[in-house]
């Protein structure tokens, strides 16, 4: 791939560049806050969607644009919906409230954001794409160190605000002397690994579209070294693992788009529609007492297969959105292998299985077309934009396999702004001084 899209600074002045300054130092932000303070997510995105609607220059595309898609964003809507109507059948009525005012606030913004960027004047883009690369670089210095320094700029932070037992949670992760903070666990880091993964390769597609060729190799290689090591280095082992299988996607993608596209459609539906039997069949073949599996992959096949029990009791519906957050999937207190420890289970630890257990099989079959329709839209990228947009969706089928709880606002939040992400990175890289008009299909 040869990328030669550089902006020319003397030919166009900064005056009239001021709008993309503006979005890109908010995007910068956003993006430095994701991975130093992952709670600011859902904060961050509607800023940065009402900000970029208010000054960018596609502003006008967004009414005149603005329609869901008949593939791709009405499934999600249908999702949400769907979500919404359990209302009727779940055993608190309002739990589903909150799930389905938050899906479609964090889709709306995301959405509006995206739209925005699609159509925003090439020379702003290329600062709003320096705001991501720059803001994710940012915040994996930032963990690069605290990792190395046994997050000293935390307790330093926590040391100065006085801050004592009970003020601080989960209490496990902390060690006090009295009312000293000692220590912090580096898991207390597993929740700032996780957007990494997922910002990297739409930050990536944007360095290398932004920058002079000559520079753009070298600048792409030390960020992925970068964010791999940051990862390794941590305690994140769904990051691990999804930074593996992104990278390998990638690399196929790279070569054979269209086979690449074929594996990630396979395992999307697997994911989807086989994880019950895939969860009994792991708990049945003992794998939550060996010995050679982390403690953190033990509780999650003792919940899958919790879950996927509890999930066939109300198979076609569910039991409601956000019903598992009430009820508690797995056993409410379930021991450590080997040890004493006793800890609460509020989600499945996977979205396809929660998917099961709050919306039934009509919720599974809509996540099913849900991703099947981003791989269509994927498909039509450019073939320069493939790869790294295949690895997005890989390293998202990861995090939604082993991580957080479908509902929780900074998770939601996470998926989100990769739309948004992306549509800068894909912007950047399309010549002419604006893109085409928006693909209806293209959110």
């Amino acid at each position: 791939m040869v990328f030669t899209h550089e902006l020319d600074r003397a030919a166009i002045p900064l005056a009239s560049r001021k709008r993309g300054v503006i979005i890109g130092t908010l995007v910068m932000g956003f993006a430095a806050a994701a991975l130093i303070s992952p709670r600011t997510i859902p904060f961050g995105l509607p800023v940065v969607a009402v900000c970029a609607a208010a000054l960018g220059s596609g502003r006008q595309a967004l009414l005149r644009e603005w329609s869901p898609s008949k593939n791709g964003v009405l499934t999600v809507v249908a999702f949400l919906g769907l979500a919404l109507a359990s209302v009727l059948w779940a055993a608190e009525w309002d739990a589903p409230l909150g799930p389905a005012v938050k899906g479609s606030a964090y889709l709306l913004a995301a959405l509006a954001a995206a739209v925005v960027m699609r159509n925003e004047r090439r020379s702003d883009t290329f600062h709003i794409a320096e705001g991501l690369w720059i803001g994710l670089l940012v915040g994996l210095v930032y963990l690069l160190f605290e990792i190395a320094s046994g997050q000293a700029i935390k307790l330093a932070l926590y040391r100065t605000l006085a801050l004592g037992p009970g003020d601080l949670r989960p209490p496990m992760y902390f060690t006090w002397s009295g009312r000293h903070l000692d220590a912090i666990s580096p898991f207390d880091l597993t929740r700032n690994i996780a957007p990494i993964s997922m910002y990297l390769w739409a930050a990536l597609l944007a360095m290398r579209s932004g920058m002079p060729s000559r520079k753009a190799r070298m600048a792409v290689v030390a960020m992925f070294v970068l964010a791999a090591l940051v990862i390794g280095l941590s305690e994140h082992e769904t990051s691990k693992v999804a930074m593996a299988a992104s990278t390998l996607v990638f690399a196929l993608a790279y070569s054979r788009p269209e086979l690449s596209l074929k594996v990630l459609r396979v395992g999307w539906v697997a994911a989807c529609l086989a994880i019950i039997p895939v969860s009994l069949a792991l708990h049945r073949a003992g794998l939550h007492q060996a010995t050679w599996l982390q403690n953190t992959a033990r509780h999650r096949v003792i919940i899958w297969n919790h879950t996927a029990e509890e999930s066939l009791k109300a198979p076609l519906l569910g039991v409601g959105a956000g019903m598992m957050y009430r009820l508690g999937s797995a056993p409410e207190k379930m021991k450590n292998p080997g040890e004493d420890f006793q800890y609460n289970v509020p989600h499945a630890h996977n979205i396809y299985l929660q998917t099961w257990f709050e919306l039934g099989a009509a919720g599974a079959a809509i996540l099913t077309l849900i991703g099947l329709a981003i791989l269509e839209r994927i498909g039509r990228m450019s073939i320069r934009a493939q790869p790294y947009a295949q690895a997005t969706f890989a390293s998202a089928m990861v995090m939604a396999a082993a991580s957080y709880g479908m509902w929780q606002p900074w998770f939601i939040a996470m998926f989100a702004f990769c739309v948004t992400a992306f549509a800068i990175a894909v912007r950047v890289d399309t010549p002419g001084e604006m893109a085409e008009p928006l693909d209806r299909s293209s959110a």
